[in-house]
């Protein structure tokens, strides 16, 4: 394995990025595969257990892959550093942080990769149920309909890194990634008539097109040092999150100010007022995406 590793890494850049999109996609991969099913998962789980009862086998469950993972999990090859304290790994961990700060790239790939995750944390947590059950979709059929946003990112996390790698290029399935999403989003919310079928379809096209904010981490590590890629994941990641809490909440706040104006309740009306954040974030996006230069390595 070992030989294997240093062979790929005598190649160059290209491939170990490449390396780090497809392990950093089947992770996003995981988690979105497993949130697609989360909620439903749930559902049928409360028709068995009581909530504390479910809390608590979830809480074994998490003993368990802990002691798996202590069990498992090893450094790929042993680290050797010299000893310091820990005000002296502080400030290298400042340092590193303020070094990628400075790089004016890795902020704007921060601001679209947030952008389009918050607006993905923002249907798929909460509000996309909602909007389906305001088109006429039962409870079920919204809920399953929400789903396939999840399984549309799970499946786009492998196809977009492969499709940059293929191509040779971050700017172009970043900007192709946002107009699905603008596409998807505008015809769920200003359709006239979205029947079950079409709201399957648009859901998991805008998840499969909300994968290009997985490049956002790639494209920040192809401008820093080969140290400094962990670093500058963390602070895309960490400024991800951050704003995928304020796009969550922003459509529940407007939902009161549309009551307040006199939109009529559950109405289709009420729903595109409520969603006005989100739509315009895709927008913001684009506009960061086309200001991204070209940064796929070069042989």
């Amino acid at each position: 394995m070992q030989r294997l590793c240093r062979g790929r890494l005598r190649r160059g850049p290209v491939v170990r990025h490449g390396q780090v999109q497809f392990h950093v996609g089947l992770v996003q991969f995981a988690a979105s595969f497993f949130s697609a099913f989360n909620q439903n998962l749930l559902s049928l789980a409360l028709t068995q257990f009581s909530w504390r009862g479910l809390f608590n086998f979830i809480g074994i469950l998490g003993i368990g892959l802990f002691i798996l993972g202590a069990i498992f999990i090893r450094n790929p090859a042993p680290i050797v550093r010299p000893a310091e304290s820990f005000t002296e790994f502080l400030a290298a961990v400042l340092k590193g942080m303020a070094e990628v700060a400075k790089i004016p790239h890795i902020w704007v790939a921060s601001a679209f990769g947030a952008l389009c995750f918050g607006v993905m944390l923002g249907l798929g947590v909460v509000w996309a149920p909602k909007l389906l059950a305001v088109r006429g979709l039962d409870a079920a059929t919204a809920n399953w309909s929400a789903s396939l946003l999840w399984l549309g990112l799970a499946a786009g996390c492998f196809a977009v890194p492969q499709w940059s790698d293929i191509i040779k290029s971050r700017k172009v399935p970043i900007l192709t990634g946002i107009a699905v999403q603008i596409v998807a989003l505008a015809l769920l919310l200003y359709l006239p008539e979205v029947n079950s079928t079409m709201a399957m379809v648009l859901c998991f096209a805008f998840g499969v097109g909300n994968a290009a904010h997985m490049l956002a981490f790639s494209t920040a590590a192809d401008v820093v040092a080969p140290s400094r890629i962990g670093t500058s994941a963390a602070i895309v990641n960490g400024i991800m999150f951050i704003v995928g809490g304020i796009m969550i909440s922003r459509p529940g706040m407007r939902i009161g100010w549309g009551l307040e104006a006199g939109i009529e309740p559950k109405s289709l009306a009420l729903a595109q007022y409520a969603a006005w954040p989100l739509m315009a974030a895709i927008v913001v996006a684009l506009g960061f995406a086309l200001a991204l230069r070209e940064t796929y390595p070069k042989p």
